[in-house]
């Protein structure tokens, strides 16, 4: 059996807990350590964020999606559509006719 906390683990100490199916006993130091430090993480983590409560939280508007909904507003109050919208009309041509294609060479 493999005590945990009288002395440091050796990698064949891993080996025979990992490989060889090897008892592990913690230290009563050692458990009083980990008691400790639970402890302190729990009063240390009261009153904070968790990683749900951001999730959940309104996200602010980016850089760019601010001006895309400030270039929809403006194209909108002008009386405008923005291209690929619904009532985008074509740059040239007659409305709803097809525009031929550039051949570039």
């Amino acid at each position: 059996m493999i005590k945990i906390g009288t002395k440091p683990l050796t990698a064949g100490d891993f080996h025979k807990i990992l490989y060889q199916g090897e008892k592990v006993e913690l230290d009563a130091a050692a458990y009083k350590k980990v008691a400790q430090s639970h402890e302190f993480l729990k009063k240390f983590s009261k009153n904070k964020l968790t990683l749900a409560d951001l999730r959940n939280m309104p996200r602010k508007e980016g850089w760019l999606q601010k001006k895309m909904r400030e270039a929809q507003e403006l194209s909108a109050a002008q009386g405008r559509s923005m291209p690929g919208q619904p009532g985008a009309q074509p740059k040239s041509g007659k409305p709803g006719k097809p525009q031929k294609p550039i051949n570039r060479k």
